[in-house]
């Protein structure tokens, strides 16, 4: 595998175990380990660091649910 092929691979991986565990309470040592790199490992993979992502993932998720929430009035 390619190191470029393999940067993505973990850079997707990480984006979807934060998509799939982002409304529990899970701390950085928790998916660090999970994903056994470490937190800085991962941001130098992804650009972000995961506690921001996790974050990114809150606030689309929130903005989401209002928006649904507000068209749901329209009946």
């Amino acid at each position: 595998m390619e190191k470029a092929e393999e940067d993505w691979d973990i850079a997707e991986a990480f984006k979807l175990y934060v998509k799939q565990h982002y409304m529990h309470e899970i701390s950085l040592q928790d998916m660090t380990g999970q994903m056994h790199f470490s937190v800085d490992y991962l941001k130098n993979k992804t650009g972000v660091y995961p506690s921001e992502y996790r974050q990114q993932c809150t606030e689309r998720k929130k903005a989401l649910s209002l928006d649904h929430e507000s068209h749901g009035d329209l009946s």
